[in-house]
């Protein structure tokens, strides 16, 4: 029992880290054998899907391992076939040709479980909901296409989840499609080696509404962004409707063609920030209320102001929460919660120094560190350097003097102003918000 319920913590871990499709298919019919000392065994169906899970997932395993229990380190994963079930010659064939892709009509349908109604509206996406509800509700005829963006884990999957999931409630014969950027480059290639280009289109063109995920990820790649191209056109040309996500705004992907950035625009671009305080706390009640836990309001206060960057980390730190609750029988309450945070916080911070966020600053602008740290005043340096030292004081908040100290000694005052100016900035410039959210991001990848 105690193997069943880790695995099941475990793998709702695993659900934030992949993407929908990589789950399904490669962790959907896994199953626990033993979860003792030093090793948590899982059983899976053949061979091709134990070699997959030990090339690419078994590191997330092991991460979701230690986030989620407080002796998880260093404990190792073994993935093994199940004693009770043959090698299916055809099931392998079929999970070959899926891989990544998950090319089925099942496994692209909207998810299910995402929706408007469990969707919580705030601030820092209400226009990016109003925008997905006007779309799902006449589908080709408002903003088409619809743009999304924003950082990881705020919500983006859910809105275009929820878009096709609407579309079908009023229409079950509605072709609708979800995939990701990746997916769509793997179909490509596959339908190329096997001179399948026709099926290809015919299942791309043909539909009422296409939902592509990550869409930065064909900057690039030619061929892609050419079959894609072809396949807007097709599908806009007959008012059939486009949903594109990405994790910046279409002019700031780079290596992408300019005739796409500006079909991208055609429609209406909205994006999607990080949520506010009363947005974390709404997200919170309302995750444990699915989960059928109650949580005091002063725990709920606390993790609300303790996880400030996405949705997926907070429901993140909510499963590890439940976790621990599950497995020692214990009623969640705020020492539980304390304990909990300590050591996530503790990693946490051994994570994020002061090199990694200057570091992380240096490689989002191309400015060298030897630059960021001088005194040269180019006005892209500058910026860097001023923006370096706002992270520093808001993520770390170390002294001025301290944070001087790593910029060539400069004064405390000097710090200081540098800090006021990109806060107050940051409250009208939506670009530099953008930028300083796309880093903090990066920074605690």
């Amino acid at each position: 029992m105690q193997a069943n319920r880790a695995w099941e913590s475990i793998k709702k871990n695993l659900e934030l880290k992949l993407s929908k499709s990589e789950f399904k298919t490669w962790f959907s019919s896994a199953s626990p054998m033993s979860f003792e000392d030093d090793k948590l065994v899982i059983a899976v169906d053949n061979e091709f899907t134990k070699e997959k899970i030990n090339k690419e997932y078994r590191d997330a395993i092991k991460e979701s391992i230690r986030e989620l229990f407080i002796d998880g380190d260093g404990k190792d994963v073994e993935v093994v076939v199940s004693p009770n079930k043959k090698l299916n010659e055809e099931r392998l064939v079929e999970t070959r040709e899926r891989g990544f892709n998950a090319n089925t009509k099942k496994n692209n349908l909207p998810d299910s479980k995402y929706n408007f109604s469990n969707f919580i509206v705030g601030k820092s996406n209400e226009f990016a909901h109003a925008a997905s509800r006007a779309v799902a509700i006449s589908p080709g005829k408002v903003y088409n296409p619809l743009f999304i963006y924003g950082g990881v884990g705020l919500g983006k999957t859910h809105l275009m989840h929820s878009i096709g999931n609407y579309i079908t409630s009023q229409n079950p014969e509605a072709k609708v499609y979800y995939c990701s950027s990746e997916q769509f480059t793997n179909d490509l290639i596959n339908s190329l080696k096997k001179d399948r280009m026709a099926q290809f289109r015919e299942k791309y063109r043909k539909l009422d509404a296409l939902l592509i995920d990550d869409i930065q990820f064909i900057a690039g790649k030619e061929s892609t962004q050419e079959e894609f191209f072809h396949t807007f056109n097709s599908l806009h040309q007959y008012s059939r409707q486009i949903v594109v996500s990405s994790d910046r705004p279409p002019q700031e992907i780079k290596n992408i063609e300019e005739r796409l950035v500006s079909r991208f625009t055609w429609g209406l671009v909205a994006d999607i920030k990080a949520p506010d305080y009363e947005t974390r706390v709404a997200i919170l009640k309302n995750k444990a209320e699915a989960e059928g836990i109650t949580i005091p309001e002063d725990a709920i206060n606390y993790i609300a102001e303790a996880i400030k960057s996405n949705i997926r980390e907070l429901e993140g730190s909510l499963n590890r929460v439940v976790a621990k609750a599950s497995l020692l029988g214990r009623d969640v309450d705020f020492d539980m919660i304390k304990e909990v945070f300590k050591g996530f916080m503790e990693d946490r911070a051994k994570k994020i120094n002061k090199g990694k966020i200057i570091k992380t600053v240096s490689e989002f602008f191309g400015v060298p560190i030897s630059d960021i740290e001088s005194n040269k005043r180019k006005k892209e340096i500058a910026k860097a350097r001023q923006i370096s030292m706002y992270l520093l004081r808001d993520m770390l908040n170390l002294p001025f003097s301290s944070i001087g100290d790593s910029f060539g000694g400069r004064d405390h005052t000097t710090v200081m102003h540098s800090v006021n100016k990109i806060d107050s900035e940051v409250a009208f410039d939506k670009s530099l918000k953008f930028e300083i959210d796309q880093i903090r991001q990066n920074i605690l990848k």
